[in-house]
């Protein structure tokens, strides 16, 4: 399965989860399990977590697709680059390196 399928499949699990919680909210729908009511906070964290993990899973398809085309056009994602050694200060700043030749 690519990156791109799997971040489409749970973008739209997330989103049908976070809908169901919001359909409750709307309609009031009362849930019962095993003769415990479950209050409607939690169909707000559901909704809030639900709703931030679809969003997050959307995101990470650009973010898939993005790395996608990097790799078509050659681009290795994993290198990092560093323009004319900027950050990366070599010099020895020990006090033998630093001695007057004679």
């Amino acid at each position: 399965m690519t990156p791109r399928i799997f971040c489409l499949i749970a973008a739209a699990v997330f989103s049908l989860i976070a809908l169901g919680h919001a359909i409750r909210l709307l309609f009031g729908w009362h849930v019962t399990v095993e003769n415990i009511v479950v209050p409607f906070w939690i169909s707000w964290i559901g909704l809030a977590i639900a709703g931030y993990l679809a969003y997050a899973s959307r995101l990470g398809l650009k973010r898939a697709t993005f790395i996608t085309r990097m790799k078509k056009l050659g681009v290795n994602p994993n290198m990092v680059s560093e323009r004319d050694g900027v950050g990366s200060d070599i010099r020895d700043s020990s006090a033998s390196s630093t001695s007057v030749l004679p």
